[in-house]
C-alpha cells in the first residue's frame, strides 16, 4: 500500500500534510468504495460533519455538497472545470499533484483510519 494508515491517522492529520499525490483520486470508483460500509449511495456527507474532517481547506461546504448531490454524481463525469478545484487552490495541495486519475480508495481500506475519529 502506498500510504501508511498508520502514520496517516486521520485524527490528526492536516490535508495540507496529507499525500495526497500517493492516494490518485481519478481511479477511485465511488460507486464500489464502501466507506464503513456506509455504501456511498446511502452516505450522507453533510451528516459525517465535513467541516471536522480537517476538510476546511478545500471548503466543501462552499462547494454546497447537497447542491452537488453525490449520490448523482459520478465522480469520474463530474467535470471539475465547473467545480474550479484548480481557481480553488486548496491551500497549496494543487489538485493536479494529486492525480486524480489515479487514487484507489479501496486500497487505503478507509475502515483501518479510524473514521468514528471524523463523524
Amino acid at each position: 500500500m502506498a500510504i501508511d494508515l498508520m502514520a496517516m491517522d486521520l485524527m490528526a492529520m492536516d490535508l495540507m500534510a496529507m499525500d495526497l499525490m500517493a492516494m490518485n483520486l481519478m481511479a477511485m470508483d465511488l460507486m464500489a468504495m464502501d466507506l464503513m460500509a456506509m455504501d456511498l449511495m446511502a452516505m450522507d456527507l453533510m451528516a459525517m460533519d465535513i467541516m471536522a474532517m480537517y476538510l476546511m481547506a478545500m471548503d466543501l461546504m462552499a462547494m454546497d455538497l447537497m447542491a452537488m448531490d453525490l449520490m448523482a454524481m459520478d465522480l469520474m463525469a463530474m467535470d471539475l472545470m465547473v467545480m474550479d478545484l484548480m481557481a480553488m487552490d486548496l491551500m497549496a495541495m494543487d489538485l493536479m499533484a494529486m492525480e486524480l486519475m489515479a487514487m484507489d480508495l479501496m486500497a487505503m481500506d478507509l475502515m483501518a483510519m479510524d473514521l468514528m475519529a471524523m463523524d
